[in-house]
């Protein structure tokens, strides 16, 4: 006996009092990393060993970083020309956090709070990118239809199918050769399993994983032609000049790729389509009356569109060229995209200064990349800072008149 207590009831006791109830639900670790919608725009927020690091704002110039303490984030901040302390509090379903900060320096507290981006939805269609076996596959979906584009050992591919009871019935072409295959998604929309044959052959596996955009991450890609013309003529490249620009932006991707005739437009514009993010397009080029210019050959509106049409991912395409939008240019363009697709499109309707050209898109691509501001309204706020985006200037103005248009 102890004390009047047997050493089974004791233990019993001892059960009880170590076991938890049945159905309590311990507390959800704190976890703060993800993305954020928050006061000062995305904040992405990735683990470091014990330590957080952030980015926010458009373009993820301004950073973060700090220490967790119990649900509470303490931590740095630094911005271009600024820096200070704030803290996160974590709500207790994780889903936002409210918080304070406060530049180095300072008293006066303010309000920093944040809801966590939503999980995409999972897949339903085959419409995505994924990386294969063969290589990255861009599948896009209409209804039942199905088309595609998908690169091999330095070959591009076709495939066009019909979905019918969750399986892709297709057929896909290359240059010197063509077959068919079969496709379907896996429980969760994220595995692709198929098969692939030349007819009058065995059948070979063709298996994928989607690729999931990264959050927060843009891309500015220049598809530039050669300006030069003679071997005495300096070099000179705009996309060089966007590319130095835009290093400082962490979660903007910048891709230079020259062109010298259309052959080099086409493949350099179809490797867009395997970017997982957005992309903001711009395309370099002299102009006359509608037609981009590359080496001795005119590049025409209709081909334009025939390589946008396969460019999903496209958020903005900009022709830094002039002479674009005239006549029916753009029209032609939209014509060869897909029906439903809206693409923004913005250029110059003149011949324009080339020193008034860049000063509009270095202000313009920054409010879009480096602001998070949409297209839409950064073009209107171009027009209402410089008055020679505009159709008129004034009449001594070396910069003349750039007619910059904007059209969704």
């Amino acid at each position: 006996m102890l004390h009047g207590r047997t050493l089974a009831s004791s233990l019993a006791l001892l059960c009880v009092v170590l076991t938890p109830a049945i159905g309590q639900e311990r507390p959800a670790e704190p976890d703060f990393t993800g993305s954020w919608s928050s006061t000062f725009g995305t904040l992405v927020l990735t683990r470091d060993g014990v330590l957080l690091r952030g980015t926010y704002g458009g373009g993820g110039v301004s950073t973060l970083v700090g220490t967790l303490e119990g649900r509470k984030l303490v931590f740095r901040y630094t911005e271009v020309g600024a820096r200070g302390e704030g803290w996160f509090q974590l709500a207790a379903n994780s889903r936002s956090f409210s918080g304070k900060w406060r530049p180095d320096g300072t008293d006066a507290w303010a309000d920093w709070t944040g809801t966590r981006t939503p999980p995409a939805p999972l897949p339903t269609t085959f419409s995505g990118l994924f990386e294969t076996r063969y290589g990255r596959i861009r599948l896009e979906q209409h209804g039942d239809a199905v088309s595609g584009l998908y690169r091999y050992s330095g070959n591009w591919g076709r495939i066009k199918g019909t979905v019918k009871k969750g399986r892709l019935s297709f057929e896909w072409r290359e240059p010197t050769t063509r077959g068919k295959g079969e496709f379907k998604l896996g429980p969760k929309g994220v595995q692709l399993r198929g098969k692939w044959s030349v007819e009058g052959q065995p059948q070979k596996e063709w298996n994928g994983q989607r690729v999931r955009p990264r959050p927060g991450v843009r891309w500015l890609v220049v598809l530039e032609a050669y300006w030069e013309e003679q071997l005495e003529q300096s070099e000179y490249s705009f996309g060089a000049m966007l590319r130095a620009y835009f290093r400082r932006y962490p979660r903007v991707e910048v891709r230079h790729r020259r062109f010298g005739d259309k052959a080099d437009f086409v493949r350099a514009g179809r490797e867009i389509a395997f970017l997982a993010e957005p992309v903001v397009l711009v395309i370099a080029s002299h102009g006359v009356n509608g037609q981009l210019v590359a080496g001795q050959e005119r590049i025409k509106p209709d081909l334009v569109g025939r390589v946008l049409k396969d460019l999903p991912n496209l958020s903005l395409v900009h022709f830094s060229s002039c002479e674009i939008f005239v006549g029916d240019t753009l029209k032609s363009i939209r014509a060869e995209l897909p029906k439903g697709r809206k693409v923004p499109f913005s250029g110059y309707a003149v011949s324009v200064d080339w020193s008034g050209s860049a000063l509009l898109e270095q202000l313009y691509f920054d409010l879009v990349l480096g602001r998070g501001i949409s297209p839409k309204r950064a073009a209107r706020f171009v027009k209402s800072e410089l008055s020679f985006a505009n159709d008129t200037n004034a009449a001594d103005s070396p910069l003349g008149a750039l007619k910059f248009r904007f059209q969704e």
